[in-house]
């Protein structure tokens, strides 16, 4: 409740009632202002409960597709490409510099064999305000068009694989969805 209605005890609200100095995050370089945006989205001292409420947000909407037993499709969470049953022909690009797409995993992957249709699933969790769910939501769009690139190259394409996607799924950390 605290969040929504904006009064939660961050340095910044602490700042505007006149409770703290400065309203910078104690965690971050001086000039950080510590907003309730910066704790849930930003801050480095919470990296790693950001990315374990990534993987609870990605694992359970995997598990309840699974659970809904959706006829004919497959499911994979945090499975690198070089292990999924595609044919990717990746560029000499694509296989080199920092990340090599070969051991990039999306979030999870969808395929249906019947239809053809392959999605990979990406999930994030943004602030809710703004725009931020939307730019969210195009940057993890963007995210696997590589890959998306080396499906269609593949040999199998249009013989197997008829359709390749990159599916978003936003998560605000207030409870929006997007």
């Amino acid at each position: 409740m605290q969040l929504v209605a904006d009064v939660y005890p961050h340095n910044a609200y602490l700042r505007r009632i006149d409770k703290h100095a400065t309203g910078d995050c104690p965690w971050c370089p001086a000039g950080t202002t510590e907003t309730s945006m910066h704790i849930q989205c930003v801050c480095s001292k919470y990296e790693e409960n950001r990315t374990a409420a990534h993987h609870a947000i990605a694992k359970a909407t995997l598990a309840s597709l699974k659970d809904l037993r959706l006829s004919g499709w497959q499911l994979w969470y945090e499975t690198p490409f070089r292990d999924l049953p595609f044919d990717f022909a990746w560029s000499e690009e694509d296989l080199t510099g920092d990340v090599h797409q070969l051991d990039r995993r999306p979030d999870g992957v969808a395929w249906h064999e019947a239809s053809g249709t392959l999605y990979f699933l990406e999930f994030t969790r943004a602030w809710d305000e703004d725009d931020s769910l939307q730019v969210a939501e195009e940057r993890k769009a963007e995210q696997y068009v590589q890959a998306e690139q080396a499906v269609r190259r593949g040999p199998t394409w249009r013989s197997r694989v008829r359709s390749v996607d990159t599916l978003p799924f936003v998560f605000g950390v207030r409870g929006s969805v997007r």
